[in-house]
């Protein structure tokens, strides 16, 4: 997300659970992206990303409908 944002010239924050990846990490800094690290599950950052969304979009693969099917499809 944070390189299609780049490539589109929005800002953009992205929410991380506190234990992920340093390489993770990098990538999204080296876009240009506003890293939020959270305490806690990946539930909790969904969760700490949707309060903070109450006025933009919030794009996550888990509202995504086609998700699941994109990862069969790779699989």
């Amino acid at each position: 997300m944070a390189a299609y944002c780049a490539k589109a010239k929005i800002p953009c924050d992205i929410y991380v659970p506190e234990g992920t990846s340093p390489g993770k990490l990098v990538q999204i800094q080296a876009y240009g992206a506003t890293l939020k690290r959270v305490e806690g599950s990946r539930e909790k950052t969904a969760e700490v990303a949707m309060e903070a969304v109450s006025n933009a979009f919030y794009a996550s693969h888990c509202w995504n409908p086609f998700f699941l099917h994109g990862t069969k499809t790779f699989a």
